[in-house]
């Protein structure tokens, strides 16, 4: 006899169908009941709504202890945080305080209104004017013994114009050197101001360099993992990221010495934190003319103006000899004096020249010198990550990738470092065509 041969396919199906239908039997034999137990539930839940649980009741009124510690925890560590918030730490060194947001503008006007510079000033400034006042007191003196009919001494006219001189010049130098100092304490605040930006470009920089070796050292090990670099490229590697992490520690020392710099330009607390809110970035060149500024600094130097002084009373001087004999000791004194005076006038004339005409020759290269190390940089930037696209593909070595980042971290500091220089040389150009920066008495 043969065998009738089901496919197995139609026997699945005929199991799947008894299945279902008795899943429907079950359901259709206890609908009653689930309906029940739904009605239940229902009635169960309101009653717990109506009446809550002592203990529920009770967990509402007071609350765990550890829900008040967790509480008190959390707002621990908000003040903590908000503590952290007001301390810097640069170099092991706590730098404390609402940190102080400062524009190079109003750390100018700071440092000229408060500062322990300007206050040095003002005191200088008082002085002088009190060597204006004696002159002026001497001067009221001999008019009024040259008045005096029953006064044995008389002054000359010469002896007057010198001492009317003398109140004059001190007088004015008084608020000459005044502004002096101003300029002075102006050139030393840009210069802490953009050193300051120029370390913590520095310190960037140093972070990024430190990641980017770390970078490095990973893809080395990936490397090795696969066979494809040597264990002496991970040395290598290692050593490279650790030069760079020393480079952010000596980064971070500077950068907490310049801090501590500023803050004592400005006179604030050593350990004042403050934040620079200015960029570092190149100032425009001066449009001053260097032959108007020449010009400028001939009529405005203090040196000049004081050398002038210098001549002037030399002259007096020379004039009330002019009776004795030529050859005399008294004569010739005076007359060398009087060419001395004038010597030196032009020395310093000669001197103020060059200068000027140096500090704007210095303004327009270190110009050129930012310029083209911003555009080194980039280049720098651009070779490094050739090679390193290159080195992963196995067509450049370690060294060469590591040669190029260093390339690319001195490129960088270098272009820092010439916004600094060529922000300062502006400053110093400008303020040679003024009355200087130092006292000229």
């Amino acid at each position: 006899m043969k065998r009738t041969m089901i496919p197995a396919l139609l026997i699945l199906t005929m199991m799947t169908m008894s299945s279902i239908s008795g899943v429907y039997a079950d359901e259709a034999a206890t609908g009653t009941t689930a309906e029940k137990s739904a009605e239940n539930i229902k009635t169960e839940d309101i009653k717990k709504t109506e009446n809550p649980k002592a203990e529920d009741i009770k967990k509402t009124e007071n609350p765990k202890a550890e829900d008040i510690k967790e509480t008190e925890s959390s707002k621990d560590e908000d003040i903590k945080e908000t503590e952290s918030k007001e301390t810097e730490t640069i170099a092991g060194l706590v730098f404390t305080g609402p940190a102080t947001d400062l524009t190079l503008d109003r750390a100018l006007t700071d440092a000229l209104t408060s500062g322990a510079s300007i206050k040095a000033a003002e005191i200088q400034k008082q002085a002088d004017a009190a060597n204006a006042k004696v002159n002026a007191e001497s001067l009221s003196k001999m008019n009024a013994t040259n008045k005096d009919e029953n006064s044995s001494n008389t002054y000359s006219k010469s002896e007057m114009d010198k001492v009317k001189k003398a109140t004059d010049y001190y007088s004015t130098m008084a608020d000459r050197n005044f502004e002096a100092a101003k300029n002075a304490i102006t050139y030393k605040v840009n210069n802490a101001y953009y050193s300051l930006l120029n370390a913590e470009e520095g310190v960037r920089i140093a972070k990024e360099n430190v990641t980017l070796q770390k970078n490095l050292l990973t893809l080395v090990n990936e490397k090795l993992s696969l066979g494809v670099a040597s264990k002496q490229d991970v040395l290598n590697a290692e050593m490279n990221l650790n030069n760079a992490q020393s480079a952010l520690s000596s980064a971070e020392v500077s950068l907490a010495e310049k801090k501590i710099a500023f803050n004592n330009e400005l006179g604030y607390e050593d350990m004042q934190r403050i934040r620079l809110t200015s960029e570092l970035s190149l100032k425009n060149i001066s449009a001053l003319s260097v032959d108007t500024a020449i010009t400028d600094a001939v009529a405005k130097r203090n040196e000049l103006y004081t050398s002038a002084f210098n001549i002037y009373t030399a002259e007096k001087e020379l004039n009330n000899y002019t009776a004795y004999p030529k050859s005399s000791a008294k004569y010739l004194t005076a007359l060398n004096n009087y060419h001395s005076a004038q010597n030196s006038y032009n020395s310093k004339e000669d001197s103020i020249k060059k200068e000027v005409r140096i500090n704007y020759a210095n303004m327009m290269n270190s110009k050129v010198l930012a310029e083209n190390s911003k555009l080194s940089a980039g280049k720098a930037k651009e070779s490094y990550e050739i090679n390193l696209s290159k080195y992963k593909l196995g067509l450049a070595t370690l060294s060469e990738v590591q040669q190029a980042q260093i390339s690319w971290a001195e490129g960088e500091k270098s272009y820092a470092e010439s916004i600094l220089n060529c922000n300062l040389a502006i400053i110093t150009y400008e303020l040679s065509a003024t009355v200087g920066m130092s006292s000229a008495i």
